[in-house]
């Protein structure tokens, strides 16, 4: 299970540093490997993220704060 949890974490931040669309809240050391935390640098995509998402059956994403 442990590998599988830094696979995902591995698969999700890296697409978090990549994408010029969203960015890190925690310094890297502070990562989790169950909780990515990431906003949009602009909150007009935050709506259109989380559809996208949700309509390929990722829920929960929308956290605080």
């Amino acid at each position: 299970m442990q590998k599988n949890a830094e696979k995902r974490a591995e698969l999700m931040y890296s697409e978090i540093d990549r994408n010029p669309y969203l960015y890190g809240i925690t310094q890297k050391e502070d990562r989790s490997l169950m909780n990515a935390c990431f906003k949009t640098h602009d909150p007009a995509h935050e709506a259109p993220l989380l559809a996208y998402l949700e309509a390929n059956g990722i829920f929960g994403i929308k956290g605080f704060p």
